[in-house]
């Protein structure tokens, strides 16, 4: 718990990370449905006035404790495309950032909550949709419309081709952590499933010399 005191003596915005770390350790621990603004206030060690000053509703903070587990996942790797020699260099990088990502266990957590919880809930299935599984692959998108521009891949739909993508990315290694079927593969074996998984989605988005021909 965190006491009320470290609560009151820290500026707002240390306030505002503390209270979503503690509501995650909640959500995690207690699920979506048995959590409780009040709980979540008890744990915090402060009001629940407090906790109302920030989030107005469980789902609002639930919705901050999403951004916060998948803030590593959209490191801006689009902001100078120019500096991928290719589009195999720039979807290996873009894998290299967010699969790791969707391993860590905070990740981890979210995912096993909306799976088991989102049916019954569906607003946190829709904030899960969102703020993860939409923005990755939007970010995917920009990056393969603009190889498409340049004639380096086969994506007139680029955000129908990026989420293919990161279906191949995520694959059973995600769903099998998020069953807990698995430990999380080592740097070695995360590369190669993404360099795999690359050369894979470029071979069936690139014209070979018959389409050329035809």
């Amino acid at each position: 718990m965190v006491t009320r005191t470290r609560l009151s003596r820290s500026t707002p915005d240390d306030r505002r990370t503390t209270i979503v770390e503690v509501a995650r350790q909640v959500f995690s621990r207690d699920g979506y449905g048995g959590s409780s603004m009040s709980g979540i206030a008890a744990d915090l060690g402060g009001s629940k006035g407090t906790l109302y000053k920030y989030f107005d509703t469980k789902g609002a903070l639930f919705e901050a404790v999403m951004l916060q587990c998948c803030k590593d996942m959209f490191v801006d790797f689009n902001g100078d495309l120019t500096r991928y020699k290719d589009v195999r260099e720039y979807l290996i990088d873009a894998g290299t950032r967010m699969l790791p990502a969707m391993l860590e266990s905070s990740a981890l957590d979210i995912s096993r909550l909306v799976l088991s919880e989102g049916v019954r809930h569906p607003q946190i299935a829709r904030i899960y949709a969102e703020k993860a599984l939409d923005p990755a692959d939007e970010a995917v998108a920009l990056g393969l419309a603009h190889f498409h521009s340049i004639g380096q891949i086969e994506c007139p739909d680029a955000l129908s081709s990026a989420k293919q993508f990161m279906g191949l990315l995520r694959a059973d290694i995600h769903l099998r952590a998020v069953c807990g079927l698995d430990t999380r593969p080592g740097d070695g074996e995360l590369l190669a499933h993404i360099i795999g998984v690359t050369s894979l989605f470029i071979a069936g988005n690139t014209s070979n010399s018959a389409d050329s021909s035809a």
